[in-house]
């Protein structure tokens, strides 16, 4: 999963389709799209006022991309920090300048094609290098210590729970999920989802990658995985303007299958199946 964004004309393209494809559902329900907060969770309202979050077939899924001020500000996440979630300090581990920190990137990386690539000790040679300070290892290392405090707070059941909740369907605001699978949908009872995703994942940090030509070390990413990733919890700081972002990334198919396996069919109407009372 290791998504590095789109071009601006690709994301448009990909939003517009999931607008088509919420358009479909709500006809295949009865429901609409229409009047509802452009920035809100909903996608889709039923004839009897129940809330859908629909979602596209894909490879993944972006859940979020917040930044820092969304995360201090937004009363959920506020209070998730409060009891012992501070999502905001995985940004903080970044310097609040892109500049210094690009520039020290660029340090790093040519440093490292001075390196033979199987070399077993890059880290170590790169901390020696640049002992006097460089902002790009620097928040690397704050990053791990940070991911390890976070992935050991999730832990908490119950604090797991609240946080995906918080996430994905922002708290109460939607009932329902419905999953484009195929030619058909299929719909989930968004507490159950909840449920069945904090109970059946453990959560973990992220070892070291493979990278040659850039830095690896391990605990970039919180990762809520069971028989392979599902969900992924990334910085983003690619560019000037996508910098010291969380992003909530989510392997779709993973996701479903998961969700397939402990909630059954319970009935089908008009190409739609639902795993949840009508």
């Amino acid at each position: 999963m290791g998504f590095r964004g789109s071009s601006s004309n690709d994301a448009r393209e990909y939003k517009l389709e999931g607008h088509r494809v919420e358009e479909l559902f709500a006809l295949a329900i009865g429901g609409s799209t229409l009047g509802l907060p452009p920035q809100g969770k909903t996608d889709c309202i039923d004839s009897q006022s129940v809330s859908y979050s629909v979602k596209k077939t894909a490879k993944k899924w972006q859940i979020f991309l917040y930044g820092l001020d969304r995360l201090v500000s937004d009363e959920g996440f506020k209070s998730l920090a409060a009891r012992g979630l501070p999502l905001s300090d995985l940004l903080s581990a970044f310097p609040k300048d892109y500049s210094s920190y690009l520039k020290d990137k660029e340090s790093i990386k040519s440093f490292l094609q001075t390196i033979k690539s199987d070399s077993g000790t890059r880290v170590g040679l790169v901390r020696e290098e640049f002992k006097g300070g460089n902002a790009y290892l620097d928040s690397k290392v704050s990053l791990a210590i940070v991911t390890s405090k976070i992935s050991e707070s999730l832990q908490s059941y119950a604090l797991k729970k609240d946080f995906l909740s918080k996430s994905i369907f922002n708290d109460e605001e939607v009932k329902r999920l419905a999953i484009q699978d195929g030619a058909s949908f299929r719909v989930f009872d968004s507490r159950q989802v909840i449920a069945t995703l904090a109970s059946q994942t453990d959560v973990v940090t992220s070892g070291v990658g493979g990278q040659k030509t850039d830095l690896s070390i391990a605990g970039q990413k919180v990762i809520f995985r069971a028989a392979t990733n599902i969900v992924e919890l990334e910085v983003r700081n690619d560019s000037v303007r996508h910098y010291r972002q969380l992003r909530f990334n989510m392997n779709s198919r993973a996701f479903l299958n998961l969700l397939l396996e402990h909630l059954p069919v319970l009935e089908t109407q008009r190409g739609v199946e639902f795993h949840c009372p009508v």
